[in-house]
């Protein structure tokens, strides 16, 4: 789940707040016991978390690759990795991780401005951390949550076709112009996602993720897993200036 459908859900489970903690179990690794008549102070979401501050713990979600969630109706057959149940609603997490940390107040701690869709987003800064890793391709920065919180696959790929960049340029292989419009795109693109999510209509609205042909030259779209975390890239021979022996 990527950062735009994190601040979605977190927005969705805003009846959750103020409401009291009754019961609570599943598999997730630590004592349920813990949670019992504590009280939801706030709900809100940094990268690729959705965090829930309680009195005097924090509940940390990742969802991974295929975690998921439901509210007020828990997944037959199926045990889940939390399950919260206070007196007028219930939320339940499935396959992902979730950590419970000793902490009253852990929007402190965390930089929020680096958020992809903070208000306080600085793109001089995320460039300077960037051209920190010059050895990297820029498909591995996208991916990385302490430069891009909230950036995943799919807005990586979309990025760097607006940016008409190759998945497998190094920074090195940047120009400082051309780093600054890929930063500026991951923001953009990721504002856009945020409101084509609300209305239904991301996946219509994508330019090559899972797509076969580019809109722009009518070329095929090459696919193909790359970087350090070897995940799928969909790209524009064309439009991208991809080589092929980088195929």
């Amino acid at each position: 789940m990527e950062g735009p459908s994190l601040h979605l859900l977190a927005d969705e489970l805003h009846n959750f707040v103020n409401l009291i903690i009754k019961k609570a179990y599943g598999n997730a690794a630590f004592d349920k016991e813990i949670l019992l008549n504590q009280r939801i102070h706030a709900i809100y979401a940094f990268g690729k978390r959705l965090i829930i501050q309680l009195d005097t713990h924090a509940l940390v979600t990742h969802f991974l690759m295929y975690g998921t969630y439901r509210i007020d109706n828990e997944r037959p057959h199926m045990a889940p990795r939390l399950a919260l149940i206070t007196a007028r609603h219930a939320l339940y997490f499935y396959n992902c991780s979730v950590k419970c940390l000793e902490k009253r107040d852990v929007i402190r701690l965390i930089p929020l401005e680096w958020d992809i869709l903070s208000p306080n987003w600085d793109v001089k800064k995320v460039v300077a951390a960037i051209k920190k890793h010059p050895q990297k391709t820029i498909d591995d920065i996208l991916l990385d949550q302490e430069i891009f919180p909230g950036v995943g696959n799919i807005i990586k790929n979309e990025v760097l076709f607006l940016s008409k960049v190759s998945s497998f340029k190094k920074i090195n292989e940047l120009t400082n112009k051309k780093i600054n419009e890929v930063a500026m795109h991951a923001r953009t693109f990721s504002q856009k996602f945020l409101e084509l999510r609300k209305k239904f209509e991301l996946k219509k609205n994508l330019d090559v993720y899972r797509k076969k042909v580019c809109p722009v030259c009518q070329a095929k779209i090459v696919r193909a897993k790359t970087g350090q975390r070897n995940r799928w890239s969909f790209m524009c021979p064309i439009c991208q200036k991809i080589k092929l022996s980088e195929i």
